[in-house]
């Protein structure tokens, strides 16, 4: 068995996939690292058996990520180089956050808040500073 850890980016939000077997988190992890005198990024694909609870609400674009769990290598086709390349795939075992991309606050997230019962009108203040002007 291949056991693959991996620490990257988030390429996009996490999104929950259906199958026959059950629901699954489906995201990217980007991988950067240096290749002699190359910048180089190795993309993982990454399956998490479940709906992914509130952790899906973190697991968002640029979110740095430690995932570790059951890997496996493909070969493909790339429509960019025209070459033949490698990707992984990892069956996730485990996910940390190391740092979360920070949502954006609207208008419109402020009142679903507000309404949710999430905030208080005092917290209202205090989100509206941080609205792009």
């Amino acid at each position: 068995m291949l056991h693959f850890s991996v620490i990257g980016n988030l390429g996009a939000d996490a999104e929950v996939k259906n199958f026959s077997s059950g629901d699954y988190v489906s995201f990217r992890v980007a991988h950067n690292f240096r290749d002699g005198d190359k910048d180089r990024t190795q993309w993982v694909s990454c399956l998490m058996r479940g709906n992914g609870g509130k952790l899906i609400d973190y697991l968002k674009k640029g979110s740095l990520v430690y995932v570790t769990g059951r890997g496996a290598a493909r070969a493909f086709s790339s429509q960019i180089t025209k070459q033949f390349e490698v990707g992984l795939d990892v069956t996730v075992e485990r996910v940390e956050l190391l740092s979360s991309a920070r949502p954006k606050v609207t208008l419109e997230s402020i009142k679903l808040a507000i309404e949710s019962g999430e905030v208080s009108w005092q917290d209202v203040s205090n989100m509206i500073n941080e609205l792009p002007i």
